[in-house]
């Protein structure tokens, strides 16, 4: 894959996504992208690259809810509201009743959250998530995301 920001990224993706429906003659649903995804899987014929961006850290590419040392412009206001909530993901492993209040230094997934991004058809492996933690995902931007989550048994 290449480099990008996460503005070029969004481009990049933008332009895959209208470039594969631009034959269709009506709005794509999330169900139409689900059975597109699936006929690329299962066809085995098909040769497309697609891009993913996974486990990037938040200190150096932000994490998308605010902090409080983000500074005093105007633009760092916005969302201020959210900066102490409990369900910002950097406030999480220091919210009462937490357990990840009892690690005392910071586990990049853990007790920091990371940033991925993707475009239409991107996706990640099904696993268990660290030391069998539960997740949380926070989706900031774009289009719907279809989840599977697969029993342990």
């Amino acid at each position: 894959g290449g480099f990008y920001t996460f503005e070029s990224f969004q481009r990049r993706a933008d332009d895959f996504r209208q470039k594969w429906f631009s034959s269709w003659d009506r709005p794509v649903t999330p169900m139409d992208v689900e059975r597109e995804y699936w006929r690329v899987v299962d066809g085995g014929d098909l040769t497309l690259r697609v891009e993913y961006g996974n486990d990037l850290d938040v200190s150096s590419h932000g994490s998308g809810f605010p902090t409080s040392d983000q500074g005093t412009t105007p633009a760092a206001h916005v969302g201020s509201e959210y900066v102490r909530d409990a369900w910002n993901l950097n406030n999480f492993p220091t919210v009462e009743g937490s357990l990840l209040r009892h690690i005392s230094c910071d586990i990049s997934g853990v007790s920091a959250p990371w940033v991925y991004v993707g475009m239409l058809f991107s996706s990640f492996c099904w696993h268990n998530e660290d030391n069998y933690l539960y997740s949380i995902n926070y989706m900031h931007h774009g289009a719907p995301k279809t989840w599977y989550g697969v029993p342990g048994s």
